[in-house]
C-alpha cells in the first residue's frame, strides 16, 4: 500500500507535467478520460479506443502446436506486476472452485519472462507456464475460455479484445473489462 501510494503521487506529477507540456492528450477510454479530468482538469484530453486487427486475430487461425483440453488461458507478459498478481490470485482464489466441477481443466499462463513466482505454479498439475511463445494465437484459439483475471487494470486490456476477436469466450475481473463499451 506504501509503495503503490507513493508511485501514485509521482505518476500525478508527471502527468500534470505531460498535461501542461502537450496541446492534446489521447486516453484509451471514457473511463479513464474522466478519472484523468478528475485528477487534471483540462479541455485537451480525448478519448480514442483502440482495437486489434480483426485479420490477425480471428477465429479461422490453425493452431501449429496442441494443447491439452480443457484449457483455461491467459495471456499477456509475466514479468508484468498486474499479470502477476491477477495470475497468483487466480491460481490461488479461483482456480480450485473450478477444478471443483473440472478436475481435468489445464491453465495456461502465456507469455515472455514468467517471475519465479509463476514459474513455481508450473509445478502444479494441469497448470503450464509457457514463457515466450511464437504465436500467441495458437495458444487463444484452442482455449475454451480465455481468463483475465486483473485486480489492477486500467484502459482497455488488448487480451481481451484479442480474445473476443477469435470468438472465444472470455472470463474476466470487473478491472480488466472496465474500459469496453458493453
Amino acid at each position: 500500500s506504501l509503495i503503490y501510494n507513493r508511485e501514485a503521487k509521482y505518476l500525478l506529477e508527471y502527468e500534470k507535467r505531460i498535461a501542461d507540456e502537450f496541446d492534446k492528450l489521447f486516453i484509451v477510454s471514457e473511463a479513464e478520460k474522466a478519472l484523468f479530468q478528475r485528477l487534471i482538469p483540462t479541455d485537451k484530453i480525448h478519448a480514442i479506443s483502440n482495437g486489434v486487427d480483426l485479420d490477425f486475430f480471428n477465429p479461422d487461425h490453425q493452431p501449429g502446436i496442441q494443447i491439452k483440453s480443457p484449457a483455461l488461458v491467459f495471456t499477456g507478459a509475466m514479468d508484468y506486476w498486474p499479470n502477476i498478481d491477477g495470475a497468483l490470485w487466480f491460481v490461488e482464489q479461483v482456480l480450485p472452485l473450478i477444478k471443483k466441477h473440472f478436475p481435468d481443466v489445464n491453465l495456461y499462463l502465456v507469455g515472455s519472462k514468467p517471475s519465479a513466482e509463476l514459474k513455481k505454479l508450473g509445478e502444479i498439475e494441469g497448470i503450464t507456464i509457457t514463457g515466450f511463445v511464437d504465436e500467441i494465437r495458437d495458444y487463444i484459439i484452442q482455449a475454451d475460455v480465455c481468463v483475465i483475471p486483473l485486480r489492477i487494470a486500467r484502459g482497455i486490456q488488448n487480451k481481451v479484445l484479442e480474445a473476443m476477436a477469435m470468438g472465444k469466450a472470455v472470463v474476466s475481473t470487473t478491472d480488466a473489462a472496465e474500459g469496453l463499451l458493453i
